[in-house]
């Protein structure tokens, strides 16, 4: 599956375009200085104006300067990543029921499902890479998995009264676990350009980072007992016996 993201303005995107605005209200454009110590000298008050591509002090000092770098130089026209994901669903269910020889009635079944995503995000950045960042990026995959199994038996026993004495007893397992698995790299990088106020992670939507990833599980079981007697057609007793016993 795949959907896209509304228009990146060019102009005014946060962490990838937008520098603030000046004294006169005007919008600025985010430039990144390069250089390792800082010292390329990058104009940090360019106004956008209608176009920033037709600006004289963009096109000199900022596209034509390796020192500096506005994301403009990648995407002119502004970008609109394109997410989506493959799921995959997987479900298996098998189970018996029927009578033994000493009239003893049984039901077995069991099932297993899982449920996963793997995301993908492209036409995308990590603003924070600069112009080295990468245009699609893997954010990370989530998976849900469940299982149950079940055993029902139940048994009328002749005691010589009114009604059969009916037995019944069954046992009810569940497991569930979800597990986070991280993103590449590239996709939650915290790079250089960070602390120039550059975004990070793939933006649109950020990868996980791989000290967020892991498997998380529970499991639970249940037993029961029942037995019920008709003495007449009037009054009936009947006992229910589990984990836990509720009377009213």
């Amino acid at each position: 599956m795949e959907g896209g993201f509304y228009f990146r303005n060019p102009h005014n995107r946060g962490g990838v375009n937008d520098g603030g605005t000046n004294d006169s209200g005007e919008q600025l454009l985010l430039v990144a200085d390069l250089t390792p110590d800082l010292s390329g000298n990058c104009p940090t008050d360019i106004a956008v104006g209608s176009n920033v591509l037709d600006n004289h002090v963009y096109i000199n000092q900022v596209a034509n300067n390796p020192d500096c770098f506005a994301f403009n130089e990648l995407f002119p026209g502004g970008f609109t990543p394109k997410f989506g994901g493959i799921v995959t669903d997987a479900l298996l269910v098998v189970g018996t029921r029927g009578e033994l020889d000493n009239e003893l009635n049984y039901d077995v079944s069991g099932a297993y499902g899982t449920n996963e995503i793997d995301y993908a995000i492209s036409n995308t950045i990590n603003p924070s890479l600069g112009p080295e960042t990468p245009t699609s990026f893997n954010p990370g995959r989530y998976i849900q998995t469940e299982a149950s199994f079940n055993i029902d038996i139940n048994k009328y026993i002749d005691i010589g009264g009114n009604e059969p004495l009916f037995l019944a007893g069954g046992i009810d397992y569940r497991y569930e676990a979800f597990e986070a698995i991280a993103g590449d790299p590239k996709s939650y990088e915290v790079g250089p350009l960070a602390a120039q106020r550059f975004g990070i992670g793939s933006n649109g939507f950020p990868g996980l980072a791989a000290r967020f990833q892991g498997k998380n599980s529970r499991n639970s079981a249940a037993l029961y007992i029942d037995s019920e007697y008709f003495f007449s057609d009037d009054f009936m007793v009947g006992q229910l016996f589990g984990t836990r016993t509720l009377v009213k």
